[in-house]
């Protein structure tokens, strides 16, 4: 028994050095660029043996994204369950997706690259994605409806409809925001950052109950 549950922890650590390999290959030379020889090389790998993972690079592209995705959920998970008021969880939701895409911006490109390029991948993986993708937009509706019963939200907002819409800003602002920016030649007036910020300050100010 003990040898069955070194092997899997062999195999799950092996799997997680791939996708390392694969965020750091993805990042150095793009998506589009980089090559399953790239990755398996990075990652100290035969080709043969990462397909035993890995079919592709669109499945190692989501296998970023969930990643990202699950460390997202649990960092929301905690913030719903904080004590304080649903509105200022909100504008807290948005500080810490900042500083997680300032500590993984990688991750979060991988997010935006799925979404653009609308990869058609159909495995497991793909539904491990989904899965947490409706896990945050979840955690989302609870900590509006928190508000909502607080009395800091006001109580005419659909929750799940306006969580899917402040995630999709969440999880697509900052990225697309970035990238447009490093198009850019000039030096821009406003950072990414401070667009950011000022957008969710006035979704805030937009959600908050009228006293």
């Amino acid at each position: 028994m003990g040898t069955v549950k070194r092997r899997e922890r062999e195999k799950k650590q092996r799997r997680e050095n791939i996708i390392d390999a694969a965020e750091r290959v993805f990042s150095a030379k793009g998506f589009v660029n980089a090559t399953i020889d790239d990755i398996a090389n990075e990652a100290e790998l035969s080709k043969g043996a990462l397909y035993l993972y890995f079919k592709n690079k669109k499945e190692l592209c989501l296998a970023i994204i969930v990643r990202s995705l699950r460390q997202i959920s649990s960092t929301f998970e905690d913030i719903l369950h904080q004590q304080g008021k649903g509105i200022d969880k909100i504008l807290t939701l948005a500080s810490t997706f900042l500083d997680f895409y300032n500590d993984l911006p990688d991750c979060i490109t991988a997010l935006l690259y799925y979404s653009t390029h609308k990869l058609n991948v159909e495995s497991k993986i793909l539904q491990e994605a989904i899965t947490e993708n409706e896990k945050i937009n979840n955690i989302i509706t609870n900590i509006i409806e928190s508000g909502i019963e607080d009395g800091s939200i006001r109580s005419d907002i659909d929750t799940v409809k306006f969580s899917y819409a402040l995630w999709g800003q969440l999880s697509g602002l900052l990225p697309s925001f970035t990238l447009s920016f490093n198009e850019i030649k000039q030096t821009p007036k406003y950072t990414p950052y401070e667009i950011y910020t000022y957008i969710f300050t006035l979704i805030q100010k937009e959600l908050r109950a009228k006293n």
